[in-house]
């Protein structure tokens, strides 16, 4: 399916961290060119041709990373060999980030990949700039998801300490704070941005990716659904990274703006619609009630943002995407003000 769009995934948090990267690939030329590469740039490398290692090297190295060729045998292209890796790794640790890479690319085995377990999906020959970014951004989910764990572990230990005051462990404000910890465990909202042409979506783009936020593509996104609750949009191979600015021309994201502006491809968690202003029709307000947009049999939580002179539409967006965060968390800022107003009025009467 394709639909005129601009696709922009939210980063909320930027960090350059270095990691420990686990390779696994039955080419030896592959392995040392990869080692070479990366060992500048991580904290630890290490690789090997024998997939029967996983589980020794994922419980004595601990990656933070792992990279893992999908075909291991000559003439091999169905990606078998990779998936069934991936599960052994994905039995070891659950929340282990696997890299895919494979010298036959192509969107449906990426989604596959992304379906059964994997986070990317980066294909060989690799360009060096996409494969940091894709690993850079790795690492930084591992050390999150690792430091999610650590709060979950400190946090059943309170909770099992006896000689610990019950004001710590079962306050409303403790039990609270707790919740929302172990909500907090993806911090992205990926935004497909729609509206007709020539209504200021690329420039919208533009502003997002200033403001540190990622491009997928802009004019047009190719959505995959990959089940009834996750779709996936990327960019044509013909258009990615470009985009279109009515009175400028094409401009390239990542020659601009760096790797990490850009990225292939991502999830969409939220659809924000950009139409003209009309004074007649009546504009959602509080937000109580959360509209939908369907796309291949999937509903995704759509907003309509009208545009007005003076509008600065690229900050609705990232408000939008930080209360989908808060809403995913537990908390909705509309059902807030709905129950303080409702309790005035009960305590009036």
């Amino acid at each position: 399916m394709h639909v005129q769009a601009v696709f922009i995934p939210f980063i909320f948090v930027r960090m350059e961290e270095k990691g420990k990267i686990l390779i696994i690939d039955d080419n030896k030329d592959v392995l040392f060119a990869l080692n070479l590469l990366l060992e500048p740039y991580m904290q630890k490398v290490k690789v090997t041709t024998q997939p029967a290692r996983i589980e020794y090297f994922m419980r004595t190295f601990q990656p933070d990373v792992v990279l893992l060729d999908m075909n291991f045998h000559r003439d091999a292209v169905s990606g078998q060999e990779g998936f069934e890796y991936l599960g052994q790794i994905l039995e070891i640790d659950p929340q282990a980030v696997v890299i895919f890479m494979t010298a036959y690319s192509d969107i449906e085995k990426a989604v596959k990949a992304i379906k059964v377990g994997a986070t990317d999906f980066i294909s060989k020959p690799w360009e060096t700039e996409k494969l940091l970014a894709t690993l850079s951004s790795g690492i930084r989910l591992s050390h999150s998801r690792k430091e999610v764990g650590r709060l979950r572990e400190q946090m059943k230990a309170m909770k099992e300490d006896d000689t610990l005051p019950e004001l710590i462990g079962e306050s409303p404000a403790m039990l609270k704070v707790k919740d929302t910890i172990y909500k907090l465990v993806e911090t992205d909202a990926n935004i497909l941005i729609t509206g007709e042409s020539g209504i200021g979506k690329s420039e919208v783009a533009l502003e997002l990716i200033h403001r540190g936020h990622r491009l997928v593509s802009d004019d047009v996104v190719e959505i995959k659904k990959v089940s009834d609750e996750t779709l996936i949009g990327s960019a044509p191979d013909i258009t990615r990274h470009f985009i279109e600015l009515r009175g400028i021309g094409i401009i390239d994201a990542k020659t601009l703006f760096g790797v990490e502006s850009v990225k292939n491809t991502q999830s969409i968690d939220l659809v924000i619609q950009l139409e003209e202003w009309n004074k007649e029709q009546e504009y959602d307000r509080m937000g109580l009630e959360e509209q939908y947009i369907e796309y291949l049999g999937n509903k995704v939580v759509c907003h309509s943002i009208p545009i007005r002179p003076g509008r600065n539409v690229a900050i609705i967006c990232e408000s939008a995407a930080v209360n989908y965060r808060q809403k995913k968390m537990g908390y909705n800022a509309a059902r807030e003000l709905y129950n303080r107003v409702t309790s005035n009025n009960f305590g009036k009467a």
